[in-house]
C-alpha cells in the first residue's frame, strides 16, 4: 500500500465506516474518520472523501464538523472541480433540516432534484430518492401535507424503477414511513399502521431492492425513521 495514495486512504475509510454500519456497531464509525481526513489532506478536492466524511460526522451527531465538510462538498459539486462525486446537496440539506434551517435546505433540495433525476451516474437514483424524501420531510414539518405526500410518493417511484441501485431500498422504506406518518396525522391510524407494517416487512425480509449502506441509506437511518 502506498501511504501517499489518496485512494488507499479513502478505501480504508469507507471500509471502516461500512464495517460499523453493516454490523450495527456505532462505536466503530470513528475508525473511518482518520483515513478520510488523511485522504482530503493528500487530495483536498476529493469530493467522494468529503461526502463520506460528512456522512460519518452526521451519523455520530457531530453536526458542526458535518456542516463544514458538507459545505466544502457542495462547493466542489457545483463547480465541478476535483474528483467529482454526488450527494453533497441532499447531505447538507439534511443537516439543515435537522437544525431547523429550512430556508437553507429548500434551494439545496431543488438543486439536487434538478441535477440528479435522469442523470447518468451510478448513484443518481439513490440521491434523487434521498432528495425527494428530504423534501417530503421538509413539507411535513411545515404542515403542507399534500406536498409531503407527493414527495414521498415520488421517492417510492424512483426506488421502484431502480431496485438494483445501492441503498435504494432504504429510501423506499423511509418514504413509506413518511406516508404512514401523514396518514396518522390525517386521522387514519389503521391505514398508517398498514403502510408502516408493509415497510417494516420489506426492510426485515430484504427480498426487494438493494440494501448495502450509502449516504442517507444506512440501517441506522432507516431504524431511526
Amino acid at each position: 500500500t502506498d501511504p501517499a495514495s489518496h485512494f488507499c486512504w479513502y478505501m480504508l475509510g469507507c471500509v471502516s465506516l461500512g464495517n460499523g454500519l453493516e454490523t450495527h456497531q456505532p462505536e466503530l464509525l470513528a475508525r473511518g474518520v482518520p483515513p478520510l481526513l488523511r485522504t482530503v489532506t493528500i487530495s483536498r478536492k476529493n469530493h467522494a472523501a468529503l461526502v463520506m466524511l460528512a456522512h460519518v460526522y452526521q451519523l455520530r451527531g457531530e453536526y458542526g464538523y458535518a456542516t463544514r465538510v458538507a459545505d466544502e462538498g457542495v462547493q466542489l459539486e457545483r463547480t465541478g472541480a476535483g474528483l467529482q462525486f454526488i450527494g453533497s446537496l441532499p447531505q447538507r440539506a439534511a443537516i439543515a433540516i435537522g437544525l431547523g434551517d429550512f430556508e437553507v435546505a429548500r434551494p439545496l433540495l431543488a438543486e439536487a432534484v434538478a441535477r440528479y433525476e435522469g442523470a447518468d451516474h451510478v448513484y443518481a437514483e439513490p440521491m434523487a430518492a434521498y432528495a425527494r424524501w428530504l423534501r417530503g420531510c421538509l413539507a411535513e414539518r411545515e404542515g403542507t401535507l399534500d406536498l409531503a405526500r407527493n414527495e414521498f410518493d415520488r421517492a417510492c417511484e424512483i426506488a421502484e424503477a431502480s431496485p438494483h441501485r445501492l441503498s435504494i431500498g432504504a429510501h423506499w422504506v423511509k418514504a413509506r414511513c413518511g406516508l404512514a406518518r401523514l396518514r396518522r396525522r390525517e386521522g387514519e391510524p389503521a391505514d398508517a399502521e398498514r403502510i408502516l407494517s408493509d415497510a417494516v416487512e420489506v426492510f426485515e425480509e430484504r427480498r426487494r431492492f438493494v440494501w448495502r449502506s450509502f449516504v442517507g441509506g444506512s440501517d441506522a437511518e432507516v431504524l431511526y425513521e
